[in-house]
């Protein structure tokens, strides 16, 4: 729910870049915790190769399917993964 607020409340910097996180295991939730605070950063999903965790919501953040990367990386454009 923070982190839900945050990306709503949080005024939007010039240098904000857009981060799209691979793997939606333990590692990437880390992540997403470590860099979520970071006003400098919009994490706009995770891509997994676990079809099980296809859909799911992380945080308020959607986990993709890795076949999706080229498309999520357009959509959103991302800087960074």
């Amino acid at each position: 729910m923070r982190l839900i607020a945050r990306r709503f409340l949080t005024p939007k910097s010039a240098n904000r870049r857009n981060v799209l996180i691979y793997g939606a295991g333990d590692s990437g939730r880390r992540l997403q915790s470590a860099i979520g605070y970071d006003p400098d950063t919009n994490i706009v999903g995770f891509i997994d190769d676990d079809t099980q965790k296809h859909g799911m919501s992380i945080g308020g953040v959607m986990v993709s399917g890795n076949h999706l990367t080229s498309e999520l990386i357009k959509k959103f454009s991302v800087d960074e993964i």
